[in-house]
């Protein structure tokens, strides 16, 4: 899924694409390369723009038009999507979600069930035990 659609031009233009976009693309491939590489570590949007060398508001424009969401929700999918995979794999009898979810940056409980059951249609605690 990531930038796969910058593949595909924009409706009703031309083949060709305006260099802002192929910029705002650059940017946000950048910035989720970035993410991916840090996902255990704080990152704030003040963060990804000194990395980057950017202000926020290409930065936010960049993933409106890619993925249709800000940076920090999409680094927050991006980190769920970490702690599916893991809380899949892992052994139940030894692992403890709340200490997966902590090391991907959550730390209040209740608000990461939220996210994950909105996500997966079920809590943390049902996909360790799958």
């Amino acid at each position: 899924m990531p930038l796969l659609i910058e593949a595909i031009p924009p409706i009703g233009s031309s083949a060709k694409i305006t260099q802002p976009y192929l910029t705002r693309s650059q940017l946000v491939r950048q910035a989720e390369e970035y993410m991916l590489a840090h996902l255990e570590e704080p990152i704030t949007l003040k963060d990804l723009c000194q990395v980057l060398n950017t202000s926020s508001s290409p930065l936010n424009r960049g993933f409106q038009d890619v993925f249709g969401v800000s940076p920090m929700v999409y680094l927050r999918q991006l980190r769920l999507h970490a702690i599916h995979q893991i809380l899949k794999a892992a052994d139940p009898t030894t692992t403890q979600v709340a200490d997966v979810a902590q090391r991907l940056g959550f730390w209040h409980g209740g608000r990461f069930s939220q996210y994950y059951q909105q996500m997966f249609g079920q809590p943390p605690s049902t996909t360790l035990k799958q």
